[in-house]
Parts: structure tokens; sequence; C-alpha cells
């Protein structure tokens, strides 16, 4: 709940957030002395989500040799199929630039991003993806897409059951005529 109240105002007070999170002003005091700290809280636990994707899925292993390319496509598009519902933490993450000296946990978002990372590096190394554009462009074109993609099923214009599938085909086709054709 916190997660949405800050999506929805980025710029809260505790007391604003805690109205908005439907839990007591005292309650949150108690278990966040400072916004920051609730900032930090939800950071750590979008992070832990994301962490249990990539292990649910199990993307570490995407594309590592001798797993076949089917199976690394399809981890790969189940682990947008369940990033998607995690819009709200996804869009968190990207708008707390108030947290961006917080060494904790640019370590832990870098290390979150190396598994996803590493797993792209391998497929431009097997020839699977363009070699040409760097594996960091890969995976923020893809985050980009599933936050869009969570706006939009958000707003109705797509259906939960269409979304992991859009994303995946216009991560990897693009959007032009020429590259669909």
């Amino acid at each position: 709940m916190l997660t949405q109240a800050l999506v929805e105002r980025p710029q809260a007070s505790l007391g604003e957030l805690a109205a908005l999170a439907g839990v007591g002003r005292t309650t949150l005091h108690r278990l966040y002395p400072t916004r920051e700290a609730v900032l930090r809280a939800v950071a750590l636990d979008a992070l832990a989500h994301l962490r249990a994707v990539d292990e649910e899925v199990g993307l570490a292993a995407a594309f590592a040799p001798g797993t076949p390319p089917a199976v690394s496509w399809q981890t790969l598009e189940r682990w947008i199929e369940r990033l998607v519902p995690l819009g709200p933490r996804l869009m968190f993450l990207v708008r707390a630039s108030e947290l961006d000296s917080d060494a904790e946990l640019t370590r832990a978002s870098a290390a979150q991003d190396a598994t996803l990372l590493g797993a792209l590096e391998r497929a431009q190394a097997q020839g699977f993806l363009s070699p040409r554009p760097p594996a960091a462009w890969l995976m923020a074109s893809l985050h980009a897409l599933i936050y869009v993609c969570w706006e939009q099923v958000a707003a109705g214009t797509v259906a939960p059951r269409d979304a992991a599938g859009l994303v995946f085909r216009t991560w990897l086709g693009g959007v032009g005529e020429k590259a669909n054709g």
C-alpha cells in the first residue's frame, strides 16, 4: 500500500502517506521514523520482489551454454509476464531519485540488474540478439517497455493476459513494418 501511495503522491509527507496507505499516522511513524526510512523500505521491498521473480523463473540460467534457445526465450517471456504486475514497484524505483545516493540500494539495484544483463550478454555472444546495441541499452529498453505496458494495463488499454507477449514481441521485433516483415 505504501508503494502505491508513493506512486500516486511521490512528494507526500509521512502523514499523507499514512492516510493514502490506510494506516494510522502514529503506526507509520513508529515503523518508519522519517520519510527517507519509508522510501528506503519500499525500495528494498521492490528489489526483493524483483529478485524473487528472477529466481522463480531461473533468469540467471537464461542463454547459458547448453540451454536450448527456446527455453531461454520462454524464460525471458515468463520473466516479463511476472514483472508487468510489479509496475508500481518498478515505477517507484525509477522515480525515487532521493535514494540515488544510498550506497546499499545502489549496490542492491546493480546486483539485481546484473542477472538480466548477464543473460542479455550471453544472448548477444551466442548471436540470438544483435551485438551492436550495448546490453545495458537492451536492458534499459526492456525495462521501459515493461513499465509502459504496466501503465497501459492499469489504464485498461492492454489486457493483462496480452501484456507479456506484447512487451516481448515489441522488444524483440520492433514496431516498424520492415522489422516485422
